[in-house]
């Protein structure tokens, strides 16, 4: 029976977020619990087996993506690549997360603390993670900063989701802006 209730949770998962990327208009508002319900052929009291909530299911699909990117940014910082590399890579990979969840599932949360909560918890763990990455770089002589490394983690998480939402504007744009000197550029030169 565990087996079933696993396949019926990861059931309402998958077409919640097939609901959530298809809607990314901002039209996520017609999403209840009672049509994803009916849309898994499931009862609607299954759902509340799993999830507390739709915001509960929301948050829980935004968290398996967001984990995922986390991975994948861990595995970025500990490769070769150059700085500016490295920094092209977190920036699509926020600007793809932003572009997914943006208009469909941050406009589908409601207004509670807990889902403020858990937006600021993935911010400030990015923050951390690129405030240690940049660290990191400065060690290997790879980075030079003026400013502290939390506040240019903080400007340059703030600037990558502004980016992201503007199609005007690129990652170059951004690198420019930041005035980064990539030493390894140099060296190469």
């Amino acid at each position: 029976m565990a087996q079933k209730l696993e396949n019926a949770r990861g059931s309402l998962m998958k077409y919640g977020k097939n609901f959530l990327l298809q809607n990314r208009d901002g039209l996520a508002g017609r999403f209840n619990v009672r049509d994803l319900t009916s849309g898994c052929g499931m009862a609607l009291g299954t759902f509340y087996r799993y999830f507390d909530s739709k915001d509960d299911l929301v948050r829980q699909i935004m968290m398996e993506d967001w984990m995922k990117i986390m991975r994948s940014i861990d595995s970025e910082i500990q490769s070769s690549r150059s700085l500016y590399e490295k920094l092209k890579f977190i920036y699509v990979q926020i600007c793809n997360f932003e572009q997914v969840y943006r208009y469909s599932a941050m406009n589908l949360l409601s207004q509670t603390e807990e889902n403020r909560v858990f937006k600021e918890k993935c911010l400030e763990d990015l923050q951390n993670k690129v405030a240690d990455f940049l660290t990191a770089e400065i060690d290997r002589n790879e980075l030079q900063l003026t400013a502290k490394t939390d506040a240019a983690a903080y400007l340059l998480i703030q600037l990558i989701s502004a980016t992201a939402r503007n199609p005007a504007l690129s990652f170059d744009d951004l690198w420019q802006c930041m005035n980064f000197r990539d030493i390894s550029i140099r060296k190469a030169v």
